[in-house]
């Protein structure tokens, strides 16, 4: 007796098609990457435009440490100091610089550094101040202070900030050695950059045609005398 085997004709189909459906979807891939170049579009770009900020923010910033400061020295003649904790600060001690509350006016002041803790020499008879510590400052030449045993700090705030000398630098670099500062940015060597603010701006040759994608960013920078000021920093990709 003969056995007769049937093929499944529906199965055979839907392997064919199966079959099908792959190779169009690998045509349709290699059309793509070929011709549209989808990792060339403004999605990639933007990405490019996010980690210029991040670069630019580990190029231009700067700590700052912050706080008010009672100390009375107005019964004694000449600087005064007093000591500061360093278990009471996250950003090591660098320079100072000290303001009067009442008047605004910078006061001379010198921060001197050590293992535990710090000095922060202080040329005034004032009772009232604001105390900033930045790398940004410059510190005075002060000598022979008094020390002030009675004094009291108010909260410390500490924040990174960006710094204008560092922008000034940035932009110096970028108009002599733009190859160079995109190594130290470790900004893609396929495209180009450009960072435009009322502050300072850091822009060549913008081309006319392509795709520039471009986002806002808003950045509170430290200027020279202390004051600390908000200022929008719109950065460009092409």
């Amino acid at each position: 007796m003969k056995v007769i085997r049937k093929f499944d004709k529906r199965g055979v189909s839907s392997h064919f098609e199966m079959i099908a459906a792959f190779v169009l979807f690998f045509t349709f891939v290699v059309f793509l990457l070929l011709f549209i170049k989808p990792y060339q579009t403004g999605t990639l770009q933007g990405s490019v435009v996010a980690g210029l900020h991040d670069s630019f923010r580990e190029q231009a910033e700067t700590n700052l440490s912050k706080f008010f400061l009672k100390a009375d020295n107005s019964d004694l003649e000449g600087c005064f100091y007093i000591k500061l904790p360093g278990e009471l600060f996250g950003f090591v001690f660098t320079e100072t610089l000290v303001r009067a509350v009442d008047s605004g006016v910078e006061k001379r002041s010198e921060l001197e550094d050590s293992a535990s803790d710090a000095k922060l020499n202080i040329d005034a008879d004032n009772t009232f101040y604001y105390v900033m510590i930045s790398p940004d400052f410059t510190n005075e030449d002060l000598s022979g202070c008094h020390e002030l045993i009675e004094y009291e700090l108010g909260s410390i705030d500490e924040k990174k900030v960006v710094s204008y000398s560092e922008l000034v630098e940035m932009k110096e670099n970028y108009d002599s050695d733009y190859k160079g500062l995109k190594e130290d940015m470790d900004f893609p060597d396929a495209y180009d950059f450009a960072i435009v603010s009322d502050l300072i701006t850091m822009e060549g040759v913008v081309p006319e045609e392509g795709e520039i994608v471009a986002d806002d960013y808003i950045e509170e920078v430290l200027l020279d005398d202390g004051t600390l000021k908000n200022y929008r920093f719109t950065l460009k990709v092409w």
